[in-house]
């Protein structure tokens, strides 16, 4: 079930030079070779970093993305993340990218991680990003997780199944009693 992609690997958002936004979505799928390049490049930007004595949370963090679609310990590179992140910016950063990976998969936990990350970062969020990711949080919430992954799927594929479910449940006609039960025939 490996996601197809024309996007070209070392254009993904994490490998950017500069900090990652916050309001960012970092869990479009990839294929197995982009998923690989991904995961060359986050490398090979680490190791250039180490050697100039700096880190690179942004390297670690495509590392973590790179793994997630390859099928390998993502979870593992979670929790790594989240013990040695240097400060409150990439603990909210490592959640929301989490919780977007596990969503686009419709995983159980995502929507957890997703909430955290968004605790973590609405005092640092701009106003319009604030309301920005707010929004996109509260329409995911209306994807049910499944018993077993799906086939991946994007930002926008989430968003348009979301917002096919808010219309259907608000067609849907409220009980007089509050039971439950709608008898139109009285």
């Amino acid at each position: 079930m490996s996601p197809q992609s024309t996007a070209d690997p070392v254009s993904h958002p994490a490998l950017a030079d500069a900090p990652l936004p916050l309001e960012g979505w970092y869990a479009e799928p990839v294929g197995r070779e982009a998923a690989e390049a991904l995961l060359a490049e986050a490398r090979d930007r680490l190791q250039a970093a180490y050697a100039r004595g700096r880190s690179c949370f942004a390297c670690r963090l495509q590392e973590m993305i790179a793994h997630y679609w390859l099928g390998l310990d993502a979870q593992g590179d979670y929790r790594t993340l989240m013990a040695t992140a240097p400060g409150e910016r990439e603990l909210a950063l490592t959640d929301l990218v989490y919780g977007q990976l596990l969503l686009s998969r419709r995983r159980p936990g995502a929507m957890e991680h997703l909430g955290a990350g968004f605790m973590r970062a609405a005092n640092l969020l701009a106003p319009r990003a604030y309301f920005q990711v707010l929004r996109r949080h509260e329409l995911l919430t209306l994807l049910e997780p499944g018993a077993r992954p799906v086939r991946p799927q994007t930002l926008q594929a989430l968003l348009a199944e979301a917002g096919v479910i808010r219309r259907l449940q608000g067609q849907r006609p409220a009980a007089a009693d509050g039971d439950g039960h709608n008898d139109t025939l009285g």
